[in-house]
């Protein structure tokens, strides 16, 4: 409890990653990256009889071609750069990036005059990415069963990614907290990608591609140890006006589209929950009508969560050389509960009692990019970005915490090709934060390596004041074509702070074999940081001699394809992490003197489509700890899942239908048992007891199982699409323990948390 209103509190991973430095440009190596079905229709051309065919997989297109034994193979990227490689060892010049919509980019080689037994050179004509439809990874994230519509949800059903709480909760990676990751929305940060439910704060009408780097990242990344979470929203369709309206349990919504000019065009549009208006039938009122004589009465939901965000975008084709886009996305959470006088929870938490417990978060990410295209093999992107972060919480009666952050950003980044083996990437960004913050709360310390003490226990802190922390970031990379077969990209980057003055060189460098898209096998390595949490440096609550957060990541991956499109992949990673932030008893409050460990091992094994089933079987292996160094203890971090198993099996039988289901089994949640209670030290709150803990997550849930269920009908008429859909969560109302509330002093165990039961949400979506 402590931990969780102390993260309440300072929201101490909105505020940071509204600090975090990170870098934008998607690498062609993501695990789902955009897909030759949104590429712009190749033509196909004929040669005496002879037809040149594409061959797509899913990391872009790549067409390949024989000419007497020479072959010719063109990668797209997603971020709409190429690069052909020919058997001589020799690469053809990267394709234009996608300046202007529904643009294709052809490539030629010249044909050969001889007599009819010789073979024709090869003539190859690539489609680019369509930045204005979703592209085809991101669609099955979108309908994933379980998911409820969203796709960061729908990553759990990945190898190595879980969640802190079912159903709802950021996305841990690879034994790192969710506060780890960094998160980018079109090129720039954003304090929070979650609402506070769990769900994402842009729908499926804006998103084009969806991306998630796990491990050893190349050098554009920064900012964080867990893993780099990008998202593409795509460019407004230069169609005329349309307009969608989504109807859902979670939350509903209306979207405008239209083009303004034949370069012009623009999309707006909304979305405001409405779990609140069904979540009566989903929960008891637990206020009984009477209370009888010496009975505690219940918490009262004075506002349920409600979540709201809007989005718009503008894009313009200047000329094809030119291009400018300009985007808004804000988002709001608000939340209410009341603890009236004489509740349980003033045996436990008397500080909470008597009054609320609410929080009204808002934020909105504004950008204006330009690109600029010299030339095939030149191209030069800079952004401009405003970020603002307001977060208001209260906590009982008289304490609470006020927190504005506004952020200016300016990054740049340039590609060049000229060089037919290399493509060199360069980039820089600028960002400064503004913090202003007032609090009259009680101050406990914490952090994952500490459960001990209450929000209670704390010492009173009335403070105001403002913090000014301007960073400085770079990166420079060369990706190597060695020969047809070999992939070597070195990189570093460099971050520096003036708040903590702390510089960190961080070198990357990844090996690729790939053998004719057959068998691809990777080797990588990189060193990655961290900025500490603002809470922490705050010189009325933590430390302002901390340091960045290190992490050095080890990746081996082996990949097979075939044709028949059948994928499999092993990958197995090291993670070592350094000056980890940790709680400390002393005037400090804060050190940098933890660490730790993760490792694993994580196989899919993914069907495509045959007939009407597709899916895939994920399964994931690993450990993660954490040390002490100042005790020299190390225990299981608290969000370590040793095995996770999903099998996910989509059926279409037709155009209209589509059934999915997914099954997951994982180890149970780690938590720290509680042994009884001890006095409250704080003298108004004397005749409490706070919890004595036993060692640190030492003791395991219960195994989790559960099986999530999707149904999809679309219906398609001349003016209108209507698709009608139902998630189905926790089919079988498996019953999942959260956790445990005790007794006020702590002696026994009185109730458990559970995860949602049997859980049915029926939307629609209607497009005109």
């Amino acid at each position: 409890m402590k931990y969780l209103l102390s993260f309440l509190i300072i929201c101490l991973p909105t505020f940071n990653a509204a600090a975090v430095i990170s870098d934008d440009w998607l690498d062609d190596d993501a695990l789902f990256d955009a897909d030759i079905e949104n590429a712009q229709p190749a033509t196909e051309i004929k040669n005496d009889g002879v037809n040149k065919k594409q061959k797509a997989d899913q990391t872009g297109i790549k067409l390949n071609t024989v000419d007497q034994g020479k072959k010719i193979q063109i990668d797209q990227s997603p971020d709409g750069n190429s690069q052909s490689k020919n058997s001589d060892n020799t690469a053809t010049e990267p394709a234009a990036t996608n300046q202007a919509i529904n643009q294709a980019t052809t490539e030629q080689t010249s044909e050969s005059n001889q007599s009819t037994n010789s073979q024709l050179e090869d003539v190859v004509i690539t489609g680019q990415v369509d930045k204005t439809t979703m592209s085809e990874q991101t669609q099955k994230l979108f309908s994933m069963p379980g998911a409820g519509g969203d796709p960061l949800k729908a990553l759990e059903a990945l190898p190595g990614i879980t969640s802190e709480f079912s159903f709802v909760g950021a996305p841990s990676v690879r034994g790192s907290a969710p506060e780890d990751n960094s998160y980018l929305i079109d090129n720039l940060p954003v304090a929070n990608l979650y609402h506070l439910l769990g769900y994402s704060i842009f729908s499926d009408n804006i998103v084009q591609n969806f991306d998630i780097q796990m491990g050893a990242f190349p050098a554009k990344y920064a900012g964080g140890t867990g893993a780099a979470i990008y998202v593409d929203l795509r460019e407004p369709k230069n169609e005329p006006f349309s307009w969608v309206i989504d109807l859902g349990m979670f939350h509903s919504g209306v979207f405008l589209e239209s083009k303004i000019t034949e370069n012009q065009s623009v999309y707006f549009g909304a979305r405001k929950s409405t779990i609140s208006y069904f979540a009566p039938l989903f929960i008891a009122d637990d206020e009984p009508e009477e209370l009888e004589e010496g009975e505690a009465p219940p918490p009262i939901i004075s506002q349920f969560p409600n979540s709201d965000d809007l989005y718009f975008k503008y894009h313009n084709t200047i000329n094809k050389q030119n291009s400018i886009d300009f985007s808004i996305l804000g988002a709001q959470d608000y939340f209410g509960i009341e603890f009236p006088e004489g509740s349980e929870i003033e045996d436990t938490e008397p500080a909470l009692s008597g009054g609320p417990l609410a929080i009204n978060n808002k934020q909105s990410t504004s950008g204006l990019n330009w690109e600029f295209q010299k030339d095939n093999n030149n191209r030069f992107v800079t952004t401009l970005g405003y970020l603002f972060f307001n977060s208001e919480i209260v906590l009982g009666d008289g304490y609470f915490n006020n927190l504005d952050v506004n952020s200016l950003i300016v990054k740049s980044f340039y590609e060049n090709s000229n060089n037919a083996k290399h493509i060199i990437s360069v980039g820089a960004e600028l960002v400064s934060d503004h913090a202003v913050y007032t609090s009259r709360l009680l101050n406990t310390p914490a952090s994952r390596f500490n459960e001990d003490g209450t929000y209670s226990s704390g010492v009173l802190v009335e403070t105001d004041g403002d913090i000014t922390i301007n960073y400085l970031d770079g990166f420079v990379q060369d990706k190597w074509f060695i020969n047809d077969h070999l992939t070597f990209t070195n990189g570093a980057h460099v971050s520096y702070d003036d708040y903590i003055e702390d510089s960190i060189f961080q070198p990357r460098s990844e090996i690729e074999f790939n053998w004719y898209d057959e068998w691809i096998l990777k080797s990588a390595f990189g060193v990655h940081h961290q900025y500490p949490e603002i809470l922490s440096l705050l010189p009325d609550f933590g430390n302002p001699d901390l340091k960045n957060i290190t992490a050095n990541h080890y990746v081996f991956s082996v990949e097979k394809n075939n044709y028949s499109g059948l994928k499999i992949k092993v990958d197995t990673f090291y993670k070592q992490l350094n000056n980890l932030v940790i709680d400390t008893s002393d005037e400090r409050r804060y050190s940098n003197q933890g660490s730790g460990d993760a490792y694993g091992l994580e196989i899919l094994v993914e069907q495509e489509k045959i007939g009407d089933f597709s899916g895939f079987v994920a399964l994931s292996l690993s450990k993660s700890t954490r040390t002490n160094e100042i005790t020299d203890v190390t225990n299981s971090f608290e969000l370590d899942k040793p095995f996770v198993f999903d099998f996910v099996l989509d059926y279409e039988p037709n155009e209209k239908w589509k059934i999915g289901g997914k099954w997951n089994l994982k180890s149970g949640s780690l938590y720290t048992p509680i042994l009884g209670g001890e006095p409250n030290p704080t003298p108004e709150y004397s005749d409490t007891f706070i919890p004595i803990y036993g060692e640190s997550n030492s003791k395991r849930f219960p195994v989790v199982h559960q099986l999530d269920m999707r149904i999809e009908y679309n219906k398609v008429t001349p003016k209108k699409e209507i698709t009608y859909y139902v998630d189905i969560i926790n089919v079988y109302n498996q019953k999942i323990v959260q956790g445990y509330s005790y007794s006020s002093d702590y002696s026994e165990i009185e109730d458990e948390s559970t995860g949602f039961p049997f859980l049915p949400l029926f939307g629609m979506k209607m497009s005109f």
